[in-house]
């Protein structure tokens, strides 16, 4: 079961707090830690929408969004690795890094 992991200082509002608790499927459990939340995720229950949810929420926080890397499918890659979305540099690095060359050699 794939964990996330969320500044401390988030869930500054309620709504974003009932979001995490009553409306994402996937969250299992989040609970603090010293300086951050743990937020348990079942992968199973990661969809489209509560993937692009939960992607929204971490980039308000500004949380690290490299993490969600791991919740790339088959099924999904094919929206979830679009390098137009917003997402794509801060889930997966520029297409460049992707490619495997130096920047300099990639057009």
């Amino acid at each position: 079961m794939p964990e996330l992991r969320l500044p401390a200082k988030c869930f500054a509002t309620p709504e974003d707090e009932d979001v995490f608790f009553t409306q994402l499927p996937p969250v299992t459990m989040a609970y603090p830690d010293i300086y951050e939340y743990v937020i348990d995720i079942e992968d199973e229950l990661v969809t489209e929408d509560a993937l692009c949810v939960l992607l929204e929420l971490f980039r308000r926080y500004d949380a690290p969004l490299g993490q969600f890397a791991v919740f790339e499918t088959v099924a999904n890659r094919g929206w979830f690795r679009d390098p137009e979305a917003w997402w794509y540099e801060a889930v997966f690095g520029s297409a460049k890094q992707q490619s495997g060359l130096p920047a300099t050699l990639v057009h």
